[in-house]
């Protein structure tokens, strides 16, 4: 019995050695069926959004509301506490996704000008679309890129891990930070006063002006100023107000 028993077992990690492939139980994979739903229409003033797996798009408009599209077994959760936005994963397992389906949480802002806007993401990009107002800014993929039309804040901050950050009009008050570990940064249109710009492996364009070295670029302007936009990249080009 027992000579039988490791036969079998035997069989069974050569089927898979071969086969090339890592076993996963089938609710790891399986998203269910594509979605598609409004998950709250409250008004907010706030946003606090941390989820693993999901793209979020921001958009501006005159009607609050929180659209989910895709699988439905990794719908987020969504609640609205004292005008804060919560967004949590609604699983506290790690999900490997095989799927072409795009999972995406579209936020329509509120015409008012918001507190914060907090949205941190795993593996999915960030995307902001119209003129996005908030006092304070904070956005993470860790692997994603992060793209927007216009942000007009008091102070923020952008990052990504391993992806690109694009801005084409950026409007602060006191000072803005951008930083790609492995990616470019480009800021079209900025009203700083003030900048600080670094690339350890890549070109700094500041004004149509190439500030570069053998290892790198790098180009420094009133670092005193109220309004300072410090952009840092380990591995990518760096564009601003070009």
């Amino acid at each position: 019995m027992k000579k039988r028993s490791f036969l079998i077992t035997l069989l069974f990690t050569i089927l898979i050695t071969l086969s090339g492939c890592r076993f996963i139980p089938h609710h790891y994979t399986n998203l269910g069926p594509t979605i598609k739903e409004t998950m709250t229409w409250q008004n907010f003033n706030k946003i606090d959004a941390n989820v693993n797996l999901l793209d979020f798009n921001l958009q501006a408009s005159n009607h609050p509301k929180v659209v989910y599209h895709g699988g439905k077994k990794i719908k987020p959760l969504v609640k609205v506490r004292d005008g804060k936005l919560i967004i949590r994963n609604h699983h506290h397992f790690s999900i490997n996704i095989n799927s072409s389906e795009d999972n995406y949480l579209t936020i329509y802002l509120p015409k008012k000008q918001l507190t914060k806007i907090k949205v941190n993401t795993d593996d999915g990009d960030i995307t902001s679309y119209g003129k996005v107002n908030a006092k304070k800014l904070a956005l993470h993929s860790d692997d994603g890129d992060i793209n927007a039309n216009s942000f007009n804040v008091v102070n923020g901050s952008i990052s990504s891990d391993d992806g690109d950050v694009q801005i084409d009009q950026l409007s602060s008050v006191t000072g803005f930070k951008a930083t790609s570990s492995d990616g470019d940064i480009s800021i079209k249109k900025c009203n700083a006063s003030g900048v600080d710009l670094n690339s350890d492996n890549g070109d700094v364009t500041y004004r149509r002006h190439n500030y570069n070295d053998d290892d790198g670029g790098s180009y420094q302007h009133n670092l005193h100023s109220k309004n300072v936009l410090t952009a840092n990249s380990d591995d990518g080009d760096i564009r601003v107000n070009n």
